[in-house]
């Protein structure tokens, strides 16, 4: 791939039509399809052929998840996205405007993550964090609306 010639790769993840490498120091790369701006910023063009450096992370991660239109990492027990924001799938607010990486608030001491598509899910020692699109009430069973914010479901028991 055009821009990974001298990076070691330490996780890969594929969304819909994109694909996103992070190296061992951190720094993350996408590249294929941005028409929504999966790739974390609005190109000219609806395809990036070559792989652009979308940001840094503060350590290499544990995991790295791809869903339609974004991405998030789990580094240090923090959860980083980027990309299509338009369910709030990124940090839980709605935007047209792709958003480049940055770190979801609230969470810490997260193990696991995950998502289904348009919404993201951090596993925590008290519960699991969801946030995103909740049409079917997938991110919060509780909540009726549509798109959600980061919210915390408590583990049970």
């Amino acid at each position: 791939m055009p821009g990974l010639e001298k990076v070691k790769v330490s996780a890969l993840s594929v969304g819909k039509g994109f694909a996103v490498a992070v190296d061992d120091s951190g720094k993350v790369y996408a590249w294929g399809a941005n028409e929504v701006g999966q790739l974390g910023k609005k190109t000219d063009e609806a395809l990036v052929n070559q792989a652009v450096e979308v940001g840094k992370l503060p350590a290499a991660p544990t995991a790295l998840v791809s869903g339609y239109e974004h991405t998030c990492a789990l580094a240090k027990g923090t959860v980083w996205c980027f990309g299509s924001n338009r369910y709030g799938q990124v940090n839980g607010t709605v935007s047209d405007t792709p958003s480049g990486l940055v770190q979801v608030d609230k969470i810490d001491g997260a193990t696991q993550i995950g998502t289904s598509g348009y919404d993201t899910w951090a596993t925590v020692d008290k519960g699991t964090w969801t946030w995103g699109n909740n049409s079917w009430g997938q991110a919060d069973p509780s909540q009726s609306v549509v798109n959600v914010a980061p919210t915390l479901i408590p583990a049970s028991g």
